[in-house]
């Protein structure tokens, strides 16, 4: 069989008397095959330099998607094209990953292109530290929901179910790569989130919020000043007094997601070259975003205000728009915003609900669904359905106009229309 596969197709593929292959039209050499018992298995076919043909198992359809195996699949294949051979190659790989700092090696030189990945393995590195240099056949579920009970601890359910979301996902790879033979997270279960949840700031939080912004920046500025001041009086080399609209990267952070609702992870990795000034229009390139396709945001006077105001403090104008002190993307501002909502009494509020105060205001003020998807970047309408009871003016719009007399109106069996009257 040969046919362009799809997720669909992988997931109704019936067992038969017999296995057989299913072949991808879209990529020569790429295949799924289904054993008699019904289980599923991506696979790559090529040929070696001494011509014989090789067979190698990609992973197993129960953990790997379609997407994620063909684009295992085209790496392999690229492998081999260039003369190397990819089953030689895993079977050197097996003899070096022992530990999950080691696999963890191996998944960021396989994974190299992937948008999230310094943020998914400096999460597993700095959460899992006491799994690094164990065997990888001997993390446990337990060690594992140790982390999640004590991130949940700290008020951080979201972030623990993230990280071991991320550890999950990494040794998924292991199992497909076979370096063990099952996952021991394969149980594990992120906690489940209300999908209709929408939290987001009122007036009044808001107002609470820039406030609390504000008390920062003037208490930053002046612990600078008083600084400078120090090193002055003793001859010492002086910081350079800052002159710019901001006294540091958090509330140009702030404000450019509250007016653009950009996720995390856009922010951090945003570039001077995806802003344009001119045209007022902020792009998430496709590799950066999570859907994988590219995205404009037109920019609002807050917004362009945000950028040219950070711009004019960094002096900056090409490279990343947030530069960690590494000079590589910045990860989170953790501490400085659960400061700043502390002093600004706001309680069960999280940096992505920014993104959801953006897209609540919109709503509010009658802006339709398609356009806030659009905005979003969500995948689909079902997503940004979630903030459509933040616009019952047009509902009741829309009933309001059957009340308005017209001619064209059907006639209804029983109507006084139809029986002439």
């Amino acid at each position: 069989m040969k046919a362009k596969l799809t997720q669909k197709t992988v997931d109704t593929l019936k067992p038969g008397a017999k296995r057989f292959d299913a072949f991808d039209s879209e990529m020569s050499g790429f295949l799924v095959r289904t054993e008699t018992s019904g289980s599923r298995t991506y696979y790559i076919k090529y040929r070696r330099e001494d011509g014989k043909r090789v067979m190698l198992k990609v992973g197993d359809a129960a953990i790997l998607t379609l997407v994620q195996a063909r684009d295992h699949a085209r790496r392999l294949l690229a492998d081999a094209l260039r003369g190397e051979d990819p089953a030689e190659a895993r079977k050197e790989a097996r003899r070096h990953i022992a530990t999950l700092a080691d696999l963890l090696t191996e998944y960021e030189t396989v994974n190299a292109g992937k948008p999230s990945l310094a943020e998914e393995m400096r999460a597993i590195r700095a959460n899992f530290g006491e799994l690094m240099d164990k065997p990888l056949d001997s993390i446990k579920l337990f060690s594992v929901e140790k982390v999640r009970a004590r991130l949940n601890k700290e008020g951080k359910p979201r972030a623990g179910s993230r990280y071991c979301r991320y550890l999950k996902t990494v040794l998924n790879f292991a199992v497909a790569r076979e370096f063990i033979t099952e996952n021991p997270l394969a149980k594990f279960k992120a906690k489940e989130m209300d999908p209709h949840r929408v939290r987001y700031l009122t007036p009044q939080e808001e107002a609470a919020l820039f406030e609390a912004i504000d008390k920062r920046e003037t208490r930053l500025r002046e612990a600078r000043e008083s600084h400078r001041e120090w090193c002055e009086k003793r001859n010492y080399p002086a910081p350079v007094s800052l002159d710019g609209s901001y006294a540091d990267y958090v509330k140009p952070m702030i404000e450019i997601v509250l007016n653009t609702g950009v996720r995390r992870r856009e922010l951090m990795t945003l570039t001077w070259e995806s802003v344009d000034f001119e045209a007022a229009t902020l792009t998430i390139e496709a590799r950066l975003a999570k859907t994988r396709t590219v995205r404009r945001i037109p920019l609002n006077a807050r917004a362009m205000a945000a950028f040219k105001g950070w711009q004019a403090c960094t002096g900056l104008t090409t490279g990343l728009v947030f530069e960690g002190p590494d000079g590589e993307a910045m990860h989170d501002i953790n501490s400085a915003w659960e400061t700043l909502l502390a002093d600004a009494g706001i309680k069960g509020f999280t940096f992505h609900d920014m993104r959801h105060t953006f897209a609540s205001k919109l709503v509010q003020s009658g802006v339709d669904l398609y356009t806030v998807m659009t905005l979003l970047g969500h995948s689909n309408i079902s997503l940004t359905q979630r903030y459509a009871h933040l616009a019952p003016g047009a509902t009741r719009e829309a009933v309001a106009l059957l009340d308005t007399p017209t001619d064209n109106v059907l006639a209804f069996p029983g109507t006084a229309k139809e029986q002439g009257a």
